[in-house]
């Protein structure tokens, strides 16, 4: 027997209420460091491309021995930061009641990688000593003339942090759109919240979602639950995607929020699979 209500239990593992501040803290702190760890990792792949690099443009046993040390280092200390950005990503829509933004995540991780390759191009890049032939020291031949892979080695310092940066733009693109579209979420989910209708409807229809990692097993992460509810007098079906997809079941019953005035409108229903939800569990369109 439990002395706790289940839906305040679940609202405290989720993140809800008074422990969410703290949850935001150290989504922050984990932001910071996660960013730190992609800029050490974007470092040591320029590193890495500037080694291969090396081999091709500039002349037998020139390599710069700091580059040496400093690529395994780069390497194995930046994984932490892809890992500390993901559990950073979780920690922030734990603590927000705009869950399905996509959060920043993507866009610092792929900024701070831009941002690390941009430093190792300028400051540690080698710099060889004849653009368009590469001279042996060891001998008295004649240069090597560059062919077409060797140019576009050269020509990296140019082409790589440009592909990078615009990438790095269009994830901001796309993570500033997802922010406006959660934001218009949660002001309409507030405004219904207060003067809107709430009524009871039934899940008619489900489509687990399954996914497969790189190994090729599966696991479910997710479910599509189709909802039918009575708004306005009339039956209406709507499609909602969580994903916990064990709180989707056919027949069972589901809160439904809606805008009294234009109860046919997309964007104002609201659909709630569990009960007593908190404000982040309400699924919009």
């Amino acid at each position: 027997m439990s002395t706790i209500d289940p839906a305040e239990a679940r609202r405290r593992r989720a993140g809800q209420g008074p422990g969410s501040e703290r949850l935001a803290r150290r989504a922050t702190v984990c932001h910071v460091a996660g960013f730190a760890g992609a800029v050490v990792l974007g470092l040591g792949a320029a590193l890495l491309v500037d080694t291969l690099r090396s081999g091709v443009i500039m002349p037998a046993g020139s390599h710069d021995e700091l580059v040496l040390w400093l690529l395994p280092l780069s390497l194995f200390g930046g994984l932490s930061g892809p890992l500390l950005l993901t559990y950073a990503s979780d920690l922030e829509r734990r603590s927000r009641a705009r869950m399905h933004a996509s959060g920043m995540a993507p866009f610092l991780g792929v900024g701070a990688v831009t941002l690390g390759v941009v430093v190792a191009v300028v400051a540690l890049w080698s710099r060889p000593p004849a653009v368009g032939h590469t001279p042996d020291p060891f001998t008295d031949d004649a240069p090597a003339d560059w062919g077409f892979g060797s140019w576009l080695l050269y020509t990296a310092q140019w082409w790589l942090p440009a592909l990078l940066v615009t990438v790095t733009a269009a994830l901001l693109l796309q993570w500033r759109q997802s922010e406006r579209r959660a934001a218009a979420a949660a002001t309409t989910r507030d405004r219904l919240l207060a003067t809107g209708a709430r009524t009871t409807g039934v899940v008619t229809d489900v489509r687990v979602l399954v996914s497969t990692d790189s190994e090729g097993s599966r696991s479910v992460s997710g479910a599509i639950g189709t909802v039918r509810f009575r708004g306005a007098g009339v039956d209406r079906w709507v499609e909602r995607r969580t994903r916990d997809a064990s709180t989707v079941v056919v027949g069972a019953p589901v809160e439904v929020l809606y805008d009294p005035a234009d109860a046919g409108a997309e964007e104002a229903i609201f659909v709630a699979f569990v009960r007593d939800p908190a404000p982040s569990e309400w699924i919009p369109a």
